[in-house]
This record gives C-alpha cells, structure tokens and sequence, in this order.
C-alpha cells in the first residue's frame, strides 16, 4: 500500500496510450523496467532510462493475483493536470538547446550526452515511404505485432494483443541551412501536422494489416514543404552509432502556429488584392 513517484521521459511516455485507460476496465497493473532509482527528501523516485519497457496487465500469474486484489477497490485512473503551466512552454522550450541539422550530425556520444533531448528548426523535403508509413501496433505496449499462425502476436507482451490499431511511423526527409538528414514522425508528433490518425487513413485505405509503399494517403505529402520546431530524443542507437533516423518526441506548438499565422496572413492579402480588382 506503498506508492512511488515514477516519471517517464521521452519515447517512454508515448507507450502509454490514453485512450487504453478510457476504453478498458480497470485495475492496470504496470511493471516498470531498468529504471534510475533516486531520493527526494526521504521518498524514493524512478525515472525511465533509454531501456525502459513498460507492461500493462501482462498475462502473468503476479499481476493476475494484483488485479484479482484491487478488483474490488475503486479505483480510477485520475489526470494529474499541469500546476498554472503557462501557454508560452513550447516558446521557452524552443530555446533550449537548440540545433541545427549539421550540429546534431555530428553530436558525439559520451558519459553525459547518451541520452538528450534537443530542438531542430527544419523543413520536411520529402517522405521515404519505403517501409510504410504505418505499423500495427500492440494498443497495450505499442510494440509492432506480428502474424503467427493466422493469429497476431505482441513479442513483448509474449501473448496475443486484445487490441491492435495501426500506429503512425512516417520516415522525413528534412533540411536547414546546413544539412540534411531523417527524422521518424511517430503517433503523436504526426497526428499534430497531420490532423489524422494512422488509424482512421489505414481504415480509409481498408489496409490495416497490410503496408503499401506505393500507396501513400493524400494527407500525408501535404506536410512537405513546411517547417516546424521538432523536439528530437537522441540515444545511443543515434550518438554511439551514428545512426541518423532520429526520433520526435514533440512538434512544438509555437512553429505551428506562426506557420499557420502566415498562411492566414498570405490568404487575406490575396483576398485583399481581389477585392481591389
């Protein structure tokens, strides 16, 4: 009857669906792995590492015998909202650590830097749609599933997943004044310029199990051409090993909407200039 303060950073977060919670009945037990475990005025608090994996209800005799305990307790999953967070967040963290294409290229990785978050000002020039730009995903850990034997299959959850509900992983081409390089547009960041889930195109497409590299839906080239403020999640895999598919955490809201504010300022000079004619 203990509890401890966990926060997730980073891609970790985005293994936690919101909708799981709304259309599940609870309890949900979770198990948390390789975390860094540390102490704050005498309480203990985890944080998630690069390799932190999360389970929700895994089909495990301990978590069946958790959910069997708190099954006759009331107990809600409550949103903890943010204390007076003021709107300009995103502008203020624009500027934190902010590079540029070529600098994160060439980001070295050491004791301090295996694992960092950093902005990039950057356009998108083109979408690389060799692998899809979708993946089925297990709703509960949101790792890929994979077909067996007629059946879907979770690796990670090692069971078949209840749900599966195709999941954004669009692979962009960008540019600045300084370089170029790939960036992977997963759920979140990509339902933002996109207005869309994956999941809605996928069943407009009536292909939810099947990706098509010839057969990219018309919402998704309209992103090419613009420029956003993405938060990048940069890890060994990209400063250990060189590997430029760097992941985006977070489309920052302030580029969207002086982007937005521009094209509404260009429509109404051209409307202007009609109406002038």
């Amino acid at each position: 009857n203990k509890s401890v303060q966990t926060t997730l950073w980073g891609n970790t977060a985005q293994q936690i669906d919101d909708d799981f919670y709304k259309s599940n009945k609870g309890p949900f037990i979770v198990i948390i792995t390789s975390t860094i475990v540390r102490t704050f005025r005498g309480d203990y608090q985890l944080s998630s590492t690069f390799a932190t994996k999360l389970y929700v209800n895994l089909d495990i005799p301990k978590v069946a015998e958790m959910r069997n305990k708190y099954s006759t307790m009331d107990i809600n999953v409550k949103e903890i909202l943010p204390k007076a967070l003021p709107k300009v967040q995103d502008g203020e963290l624009a500027l934190h650590n902010k590079k540029t294409v070529a600098e994160i290229k060439n980001l070295e990785w050491n004791s301090e830097t295996k694992d960092l978050l950093v902005t990039c000002n950057a356009k998108i020039i083109n979408i690389n749609n060799k692998y899809g730009w979708y993946y089925v995903a297990c709703l509960i850990c949101k790792t890929k599933v994979k077909q067996v034997k007629g059946v879907l299959w979770c690796e990670r959850c090692k069971n078949e997943p209840k749900f599966a509900v195709p999941s954004y992983r669009i692979q962009v081409q960008v540019q600045d004044e300084t370089d170029t390089t790939t960036f992977i547009l997963f759920d979140k960041a990509a339902e933002k310029i996109i207005s869309k889930t994956a999941r809605e195109l996928a069943e407009m497409q009536e292909e939810i199990l099947k990706l098509d590299e010839n057969n990219l839906p018309k919402e998704i080239p309209k992103i090419i051409g613009n420029e956003y403020l993405f938060q990048l999640h940069l890890d060994e895999y990209n400063l250990k090993y060189g590997k430029e598919n760097y992941t985006v955490s977070k489309i920052l809201e302030i580029e969207i909407s002086h982007k937005q504010n521009d094209s509404r300022k260009v429509e109404e000079h051209e409307k202007s200039k009609l109406n002038v004619l």
